[in-house]
């Protein structure tokens, strides 16, 4: 069943990937990126009895985190994007 979720998970992002018209991509796929991350964690939660909206709000917050660090370290080491 994780192998399932983690491919679902990946799925969401990439076929906005496919549906984005190239010149938005970078701004269609993150915005995309942390709303899927906060659906994810809602759901999670709910299925883990937890509070949805704290779970939401957990997962979002790190996964912009994750996403703000990613970043800067491909601008520290020049990386284009």
């Amino acid at each position: 069943f994780s192998a399932v979720s983690f491919s679902v998970g990946a799925a969401l992002p990439l076929s906005v990937t496919w549906l984005s018209p190239a010149p938005l991509m970078i701004t269609t796929v993150s915005v995309s990126s942390l709303a899927f991350l906060a659906l994810l964690g809602a759901v999670a939660a709910n299925a883990g009895g937890a509070n949805v909206l704290k779970g939401a709000v957990r997962v979002l917050f790190w996964g912009a985190f994750a996403m703000a660090a990613t970043a800067l370290v491909g601008k520290l080491f020049g990386a284009v994007v």
